[in-house]
């Protein structure tokens, strides 16, 4: 059994050397429409975004957690969505990392200067809205202090990563878009209260993948 400080090495080390990558998105990707690599190519003007995935343990259990988010009905596009703390890359950010850092503070109120960077994951293309997205993951020793936007956050969620890996919570469900238009059998994770599809869902994923081969690495070293 790993003690936390090896368990977030693992981590660092396996987001620079075993990435899962665009293989983990596919069964989770939405209207069955390939790689984001491929949809990338005849994409023009695209939007860059960067989001953050926040690691913790909450400070009253031994669970390991990452922090979601619904985005309300004033956003400009995936108006009430579950997502991760994130937007779009203004021309004064310094790169991708502080874009997640400063979209972490403006909507959670996470201080930029907390939190350490274990890399980035594969970064996701949403054709619908022209959204490249970057995400980076970030680990706290303490349970980050949230303080939600109102005007960006509807509500906020701490989710365990545990729950990720109960076959319960891979579904499909029906999506209602702007105009009318139902979408049977869109891939989902289904957490308590939560549909959690889409780019969020995608990158959760490749997450959950991350998560299951340092286990699986872990249990062989142990056996030997």
């Amino acid at each position: 059994m790993q003690n936390d400080a090896s368990f977030i090495k693992s981590i660092k080390n396996a987001i620079q050397n075993n990435l899962p990558g665009e293989e983990s998105h596919v069964s989770m990707t939405p209207y069955k429409r390939g790689k984001s690599s491929d949809a990338r190519k005849n994409a023009s003007f695209v939007k860059l975004s960067a989001i953050a995935i926040h690691l913790f343990k909450e400070n009253s259990t031994n669970d390991w957690q990452i922090i979601l988010i619904k985005r309300t009905s004033n956003m400009s596009s995936h108006k009430n969505q579950i997502a991760f703390p994130g937007g779009k890359v203004d021309k004064t950010d310094a790169d991708y990392v502080f874009t997640a850092k400063r979209e972490s503070f403006e909507e959670l109120g996470i201080d930029v200067n907390k939190g350490e960077l274990l890399g980035q994951l594969t970064p996701v293309y949403i054709p619908v809205s022209n959204f490249d997205i970057y995400p980076f993951v970030f680990y706290h020793k303490n349970t980050p202090q949230i303080m939600p936007n109102k005007m960006e956050v509807e509500n906020y969620y701490k989710l365990k990563i545990e729950e990720l890996f109960k076959p319960e919570t891979i579904d499909t469900f029906t999506y209602k878009n702007e105009n009318g238009i139902q979408i049977k059998n869109v891939p989902c994770f289904k957490i308590k209260q939560l549909t959690i599809w889409g780019a969020t869902a995608l990158i959760i994923n490749e997450f959950k993948e991350l998560i299951f081969n340092i286990n699986v690495k872990n249990q062989k070293e142990e056996q030997h």
